[in-house]
């Protein structure tokens, strides 16, 4: 017998980087092939001005970075009048000798005057440092008090000045495009909170910072970080009251328009892929409609068109619990929750109805606006009463919005704007459920309650971002253990109501390749068969394609491991590898060559995906290509069914070279397998039932085996800075020149009773009640026969 391919080096793909770790010019090839010239370009062109201008002195360094700068301007009066808390305080305390920060769940003391960079900080820790998002937590604070305590008032001055002068131009990490763009929008809400603050050094900071970033946009990231400097742009430069600040706003608002036809899809989820960034990039858009409108100026429409759109993404990709499946890079504390962002976004949208009558008649509007307060009103949500919940700010961003458009009758500057076509009205399995009225969307979370909340929990930091020149990856070590508690916190218990208001029809996203298969008992089945990220743009990607999550009543059982960090090294590596998510890995490869910490080689392609009803099956089905090239040749097709107490995975496997295959299957943290037997199925026993896997298929080679959280060496990343070991359902064995298909049946209550036939491509899965599933593969496509 011939050994089987294992792959170029196993100890290295072990660790889910693949041949990565020595300098490879192939490999450099084809993570910048995909790149077009002028991203290439400037990016170098940032690289030396990054090395070059720092060196030169500041009298030469302020024209070349801010080109002719004009004094600073007069503040805009009336801009964001409703963020000011109503009792400042005169006086400021002196400077504390330390102050504590909390970033990415790591909290440092940090002496007064701040070391803003320092070689003992994580980047992004260092990021999140220059971001200033703890001023957001500060004004939550003092909303909901109603004035700002002293200690917060002299953390806000001491610190903003201490910045200012431990930071000056262009250096970095203070002086980066994206923390310089989180900074902005920042200091600027502050100083609108808090009139006092903003003096002449702090305007003039402000100002120079502005011009900075208008002329050193990232158009070398692009994405999300490019959405971040239009996003500061038109909140700071609104901040001013001079010709030229309105035209970074206008430039910005333009761009703004032509981004968003470039970055949101057709079926309104964010180009890179992953749920959390586009929350982000939905909180920002809104962000930025508010402040404009707040100032008086028009929105051009295809910026809430797309608002819109992804407002109707993001309530579909919802899971029973609040949250959604962590996709690519994605963690919960990257972004204030799902359920805020769609709150605060629906009322923005609703208040634009309100408050100008004569756009309520526009198409975007049509059957989707009512009246709606800023604050947040009691809607209608499947027939129950409850409220849309809000953090202040928000609210206070919405009463900007709302209070301006109610009062000005006429637009300011004209911006031009681009035309878009009519929102698609994506069909899910026969039945629309992308379209809900605005009346009908509600903070599910809170739906138990009968009055407006106190303000929420200050709000996550930012998402962090990819930095500009990640280090090169050093040599290859053993994966690390985890290191958390042994299990997080169990999710809420979900009052009744909630389910009555949650949306349990399917949801099916085909542009951007997301499916969550939905059954009224409280199952979802989450399918990913994206790409990994746009051709030009793969710092967030991971090798995930046709990866899978299960949740019962909002109880995760079989789920992705999500994101603990952007640091190079072997937890990045395994955390985007194909072996840590709900799929296969062929010969210990990685679908799509992921390395470094933010780079892709060759990515990965899903094709031949199908969707529909049969039987009484919700069923999805895709292949990719990221094993076909040689030597592996090898081509993995999934399909998978829920009915009405069963979930279906079938994996069809085709290879001209003996090689491996490992199925992988990670468990939520705290869940263990049991196995029978006598059945040969495992119990895995959740709050008030059972859910049983059984596998079919297997050949005298294959193994299935359960590998508990102490030996099986994965973990659970729900937030940044968090890694939570848990166990793993493993099937793996040996591929021969010819066709295989496994076959795993997930079935709650009882144990499943099956008959498992194959031959020649054709299949047949039986019942103990005489249902049958018959599917066949032909043409390189497995699907249903009826």
């Amino acid at each position: 017998m011939r050994k089987p391919y294992l792959g170029l080096a196993a100890s290295k793909i072990d660790n889910g980087c693949g041949d990565s770790k020595t300098l490879n010019f192939g490999l450099w090839w084809r993570t910048i092939r995909d790149i077009p010239p002028h991203q290439l370009a400037a990016r170098v062109e940032f690289e030396i001005k990054k090395r070059s201008l720092p060196q030169l002195p500041l009298s030469l360094r302020y024209p070349l970075a801010l080109g002719k700068l004009l004094p600073t301007p007069t503040l805009r009066q009336g801009y964001l009048k409703e963020l000011e808390l109503a009792n400042n305080r005169p006086s400021v305390n002196p400077s504390a000798d330390s102050y504590t920060f909390t970033f990415l769940n790591q909290t440092r003391e940090l002496d007064f005057p701040i070391t803003w960079n320092s070689s003992s900080y994580s980047r992004l820790w260092q990021f999140h440092l220059h971001y200033f998002d703890w001023i957001r937590d500060i004004l939550l604070v003092a909303y909901g008090q109603g004035e700002i305590d002293s200690y917060s008032l002299g953390k806000l001055q001491h610190l903003i000045s201490d910045w200012i002068a431990a930071n000056p131009l262009y250096s970095f990490d203070g002086w980066h495009p994206y923390t310089t763009s989180l900074r902005i929008v920042n200091w600027t809400y502050a100083i609108r909170a808090i009139p006092s603050l903003g003096n002449s050094a702090i305007a003039t900071s402000l100002w120079h910072q502005l011009n900075y970033l208008h002329r050193h946009k990232e158009y070398f990231a692009g994405g999300n970080h490019l959405l971040e400097n239009l996003r500061a742009l038109i909140i700071g430069g609104l901040n001013f009251s001079h010709p030229h600040a309105e035209t970074f706003v206008q430039i910005a608002v333009n761009q703004l328009s032509q981004q968003l036809s470039k970055q949101i899809l057709s079926d309104g989820c964010h180009y890179e892929r992953s749920p959390m960034y586009h929350l982000i990039v939905m909180n920002l858009v809104a962000e930025s409609v508010a402040c404009l409108w707040s100032a008086g100026w028009t929105v051009p429409e295809i910026i809430l068109d797309y608002l819109g759109q992804m407002l109707q993404f993001a309530l579909g990709i919802r899971l029973a619990q609040g949250t959604y499946p962590l996709w690519n890079d994605a963690a919960y504390n990257g972004v204030q929750s799902l359920d805020e962002v769609t709150s605060w976004v629906s009322q923005l949208l609703g208040n634009k109805a309100e408050g100008r009558r004569q756009e309520a008649e526009c198409r975007r509007q049509k059957g989707r606006g009512r009246r709606q307060s800023a604050g947040g009103r009691r809607q209608k949500a499947k027939g129950k009463r409850v409220w849309l919940v809000t953090d202040a700010l928000h609210q206070k961003l919405l009463g900007a919005a709302h209070t301006s458009i109610s009062t000005n009758e006429q637009a300011k500057p004209n911006i031009s704007q681009s035309p878009i076509g009519s929102f698609p009205e994506a069909s899910h399995f026969g039945r629309n459920t992308l379209l809900p009225k605005l009346s009908e969307i509600a903070d599910f979370s809170s739906a138990a309650s009968s009055a407006p909340s106190a303000p929420s929990a200050p709000s996550a930091p930012s998402a962090p971002p990819a930095p500009s020149a990640p280090p090169a990856p050093s040599a290859p070590s053993a994966p690390p253990a985890p290191s958390a508690p042994p299990a997080p916190p169990a999710p809420p218990a979900l009052p009744a109501s909630v389910y009555d208001l949650h949306n349990w029809d399917t949801s099916c996203f085909p542009d951007s390749g997301y499916y969550i298969l939905r059954h009224s008992n409280g199952i979802e089945l989450a399918f990913d068969c994206a790409l990994p990220c746009p051709q030009e743009l793969p710092p967030h990607a991971h090798a995930d394609c046709l990866t899978i999550d299960v949740y019962f009543q909002g109880q995760p059982i079989i789920v992705d491991t999500g994101t603990s960090e952007y640091t190079a090294g072997d937890i990045r590596d395994r955390e985007r590898s194909t072996l840590a998510h709900n799929t296969i890995s062929i010969a210990n490869q990685n679908q799509s060559e992921i390395w470094g910490s933010f780079r892709v080689g060759n990515k990965a392609q899903p094709f031949n995906i199908q969707s529909g009803n049969s039987q009484d099956w919700q069923w999805v089905s895709a292949a990719h290509n990221g094993y076909t090239q040689p030597p592996l040749n090898t081509l993995h097709h999934r399909w998978v069914g829920l009915g009405t107490r069963e979930i279906v995975i079938i994996d069809y496997l085709e290879t001209f070279l003996d090689t491996n295959y490992i199925s992988r299957f990670h468990f939520a943290p705290g869940l263990v397998l049991n196995y029978h037997p006598d059945t040969e199925v495992y119990e895995c026993r959740l709050e008030k039932t059972s859910v049983y896997f059984k596998v079919l298929g297997l050949a005298t080679d294959d193994e299935v085996q359960w590998l508990d959280a102490s030996v099986s060496q994965s973990w659970y990343a729900p937030e940044f800075g968090q890694r939570y070991p848990r166990g793993i359902l493993e099937v793996q064995g040996l591929l021969s020149t010819k066709s295989k298909v496994v076959c795993l049946v997930m079935k709650l209550d009882s144990q499943p009773e099956v008959t498992w036939r194959y031959s020649e491509s054709q299949g047949v899965l039986e019942f103990e009640d005489k249902r049958c599933l018959k599917w066949s593969f032909q043409e390189r496509c497995l699907s249903m026969d009826n």
